[in-house]
């Protein structure tokens, strides 16, 4: 029996057995900290019906910091506190959080998690409880924080979205409204005081959901009329709630108020429309319908970001503002782009070559791939140990590979050093991979008659590409003969006329890969032995062409 373990953000509490308990991320465990309350985990009794909570650690131990992944033998992502430890866990979380912000030890994206679950965990503490200055001041200050991280470009859009939560629950939803709102607020060009008070004010939109029942949020059907008139109330009644606080500026308060509101005139609780909706409550409806569509609810499924994008801008296109539907249609596919360069996705697999490049080395290091966690770390063992003895922790790094014949490259950190039995560093895992290009020298197509003479047979061909150290060249198969005529490798001596010049350039290399079509063979030949006036018009040759193509 499993409970909570593939549902921790659930809005439900009161699970058999579990109503004076609350599920925690374990990830909110910090190593080497003191833990603040006790830690349990559910499991059955003998007869396999009903439930016990056992104890795991207690209030007062240090977190084992060779716990850091997974530090239970269950393998679970949640574990459980009291209700009543709440507060002094919420308060453990947010002070541990605070300084691992502060420091250079985590990667962006793992501070950028912490900072997610820190607003969730605030959020949701204030749905169950009447909202007061104290509780949402929490909220604040996080929110600072994200903003801080944006507006710095340590939080690209890019991973905001890898860790959004394809299931739709109202805290989560809370936040990633928020905290995509911010990012898209970044994009807009807004102050960081317009994206945090945009940010606080989406954090608690949603708030007026918590007077409403459970049986008409999760429906799975469609709505009665009642019920849906019902729904309508929760932006008045999170407004009321979050009003008394003395939190919250007017614009906060209208976005919570106004985020339903539709340009048209469609929308609620008022039925505003146009420039009558405040400019922060128009953002927060295109940016809470874009959550609420690429989400998986009850009553239907999740849309690709494509697909979403795709319906705002036909079928509901006349509840938003245009301007800025069309800005965050482009924030958006702009973050897709980024993700299908490379993003942060690392494309390699265990056991590829890699090169690593380092302030402390003299020379670029060869290592090989050995283990990673996504979003976490990547784990390179080095062929020079002399040279892992240069390194330190927290020292930057490039790290270039290729794979699938395709080259990347990522920047880093050095989280650890490992030096025995065989050197090893954990590097942070990447925040933007960026393919790159193999070829250091420009490349230019071009049709140009040439000949190849290679163990004493002269071939002619046609150049089609080239470069200053070397080309591509095409040979027309003849009758049904289409095999290799030319060993790799082997010695070959190129001869072709430039336009504008009289004497034929000679360039001797070697073929170093070779393609064979229904039509003839392609050859990439690189250049050595070069004599200097041959290299002196090969490279004012294609300096010209660049010069025409620019």
């Amino acid at each position: 029996m499993s409970i909570y373990k593939d549902q921790p953000n659930s809005d439900c509490f009161t699970d058999v057995g579990l109503l004076d308990f609350l599920p925690v991320k374990v990830r909110s465990l910090f190593p080497g900290s003191t833990l603040p309350c006790d830690f349990y985990f559910p499991s059955l009794l003998e007869n396999e019906e009903e439930i016990q909570l056992e104890k795991i650690m207690t209030a007062g131990e240090l977190y084992p910091e060779e716990n850091y992944c997974t530090p239970f033998e269950q393998e679970t992502d949640i574990v459980y506190i009291k209700t009543k430890d709440e507060q002094s866990f919420l308060s453990y979380l947010m002070d541990n959080t605070q300084k691992v912000v502060k420091s250079g030890e985590m990667p962006d994206r793992m501070k950028t998690q912490l900072l997610f679950d820190n607003a969730e965990a605030v959020v949701k503490k204030v749905f169950r409880e009447h909202a007061d200055e104290s509780n949402v001041a929490a909220g604040k200050k996080i929110v600072e924080d994200i903003a801080a991280q944006i507006t710095s470009g340590r939080l690209s859009l890019t991973a905001l979205l890898s860790i959004f939560s394809k299931d739709y629950y109202t805290f989560s939803h809370c936040v990633q409204v928020a905290t995509l709102g911010m990012s898209f607020g970044s994009f807009l060009g807004w102050s960081m005081s317009e994206i945090g008070d945009f940010g606080f004010g989406a954090l608690f939109h949603d708030l007026g959901k918590n007077s409403i029942s459970d049986n008409i949020l999760n429906k799975p059907g469609r709505l009665e009329k009642h019920e849906f008139e019902i729904i309508k109330q929760h932006p008045f009644t999170g407004y009321q709630q979050l009003k008394q606080t003395g939190a919250f500026s007017k614009d906060q308060l209208d976005t919570i108020l106004y985020h339903h509101e539709a340009l048209d005139g469609s929308g609620y609780p008022e039925g505003l429309s146009g420039k009558d909706i405040p400019y922060f409550a128009r953002a927060a409806h295109i940016v809470d319908v874009f959550d609420a569509l690429t989400s998986k609810r009850a009553y239907k499924g999740a849309l690709s970001r494509e697909q979403a994008l795709a319906l705002m801008s036909s079928e509901m296109q006349f509840s938003f503002d245009a301007e800025l539907l069309d800005a965050f249609c482009r924030c958006i596919e702009r973050g897709d782009k980024a993700f299908d360069n490379g993003g942060s996705q690392l494309k390699a697999e265990i056991g590829t070559l890699a090169s690593i490049e380092c302030e402390a080395l003299s020379k670029k290091t060869k290592s090989i791939l050995v283990g990673m966690e996504a979003g976490n770390y990547v784990i390179l063992r080095l062929a020079d140990a002399e040279q892992a003895q240069k390194l330190q922790p927290g020292a930057p790094l490039i790290v270039r590979y290729i794979y699938a014949g395709e080259a990347y490259g990522f920047k880093g950190k050095i989280l650890k050093l490992f030096h025995n039995p065989v050197p090893l560093i954990m590097v942070t895992y990447p925040e933007q991979v960026e393919r790159l290009s193999l070829r250091h020298e420009p490349r230019q197509e071009c049709y140009l008659p040439a000949a190849i003479e290679v163990s004493g047979k002269t071939i002619r061909c046609i150049t089609v590409n080239l470069s200053y150290r070397g080309c591509r060249v095409f040979v027309k198969s003849r009758g049904s003969d289409k095999s290799s005529f030319v060993l790799k490798e082997e010695p070959i001596l190129l001869r072709t006329n430039l336009p504008g010049r009289d004497d034929p350039v000679l360039l001797r290399g070697q073929v170093k890969n070779e393609s064979q079509t229904e039509e003839g063979t392609y050859m990439g030949i690189q250049f050595h032995e070069r004599s200097e006036q041959a290299v002196d018009q090969w490279k004012a040759f294609i300096d010209d062409i660049l010069e025409l193509t620019r």
